[in-house]
């Protein structure tokens, strides 16, 4: 495994072929220098990650009792979307409001919104436009499933008041 500033040195080195690149041939290298400061962003969040110790927060679901309520943000028809996982990580067909404005829209139905830290990597995401929307994200590196190494808050409005 790679340390920290070894993947700090290869970022520093993919933004430096980036520069050589646009040097050589200004703006008919551009898909190289773009590819260039991407694996360079990745290389950072990497790790930074591996400071970290392999693990970042995420907004998680719990229960109105503060259990972990496996589940996953997916994009639906009318926006982002809570799509419940059974214990197995399968389908349960409930789908629930992510990040609501009030505490209540997803309470009424037995849940709350918190944070809690999983295992961690950095990974290429893709948006919308094709190429012009691929970023450099913190993903989970488990099933969505698996139970949280740590639980920060069960629910994000009682940390707000």
């Amino acid at each position: 495994m790679k340390t920290a500033d070894q993947l700090r040195a290869e970022a520093s080195q993919h933004e430096q072929d980036a520069i050589d690149s646009f040097e050589r041939c200004d703006t008919d290298g551009a898909l190289s220098q773009w590819a260039s400061g991407l694996s360079a962003q990745r290389k950072r969040l990497e790790a930074d990650l591996i400071e970290a110790g392999g693990v970042s927060e995420f907004l998680t679901l719990f229960d109105l009792e503060g259990n972990y309520q496996p589940a996953v943000a997916i994009e639906a028809r009318y926006g982002m979307r809570w799509m419940l996982l059974d214990a197995d990580g399968k389908r349960t067909g409930e789908f629930l409001p992510w990040l609501p404005k009030r505490r209540d829209t997803l309470a009424k139905r037995g849940y709350v919104e918190g944070y809690a830290v999983f295992p961690a990597k950095a990974d290429f995401v893709e948006g919308p436009g094709g190429l012009v929307g691929v970023s450099v994200r913190v993903r989970k590196a488990c099933p969505h499933h698996a139970l949280p190494v740590k639980v920060v808050t069960v629910d994000r409005w009682k940390e707000e008041a």
